[in-house]
């Protein structure tokens, strides 16, 4: 029979926690504010002139909820689902510029 979570003791657990921790100076605003690294995936500068504007309001709307709320599993989740919201408004405008 397999043990729940909390049957599990921390000696039974085998990972480095080294591997999962991010530098502190990694992310940061040009203002010096903490940003979750995923923010940077919002960026659109690389997009065409017909794209950017669909992007930079993505790009936008991202940040403020980054700096607006506080570091969460949730907002993480709301984070990477904008961005497949994102992925996928870009994807939707190219068939207009077909």
């Amino acid at each position: 029979m397999s043990k729940i979570y909390s049957e599990i003791s921390a000696d039974e657990i085998d990972v480095d926690v080294r591997e999962f921790t991010i530098s502190d100076d990694d992310y940061y605003s040009e203002t010096g504010t903490k940003v979750s690294p995923i923010v940077k995936f919002f960026e659109s500068d690389h997009l065409s002139s017909e794209l950017t504007p669909i992007a930079r309001d993505f790009e936008r709307f991202a940040k403020a909820i980054d700096a607006q709320l506080p570091s969460t599993a949730e907002k993480s989740a709301g984070l990477r689902k904008l961005l497949e919201a994102k992925d996928c408004a870009i994807r939707a405008a190219l068939y207009l510029l077909d």
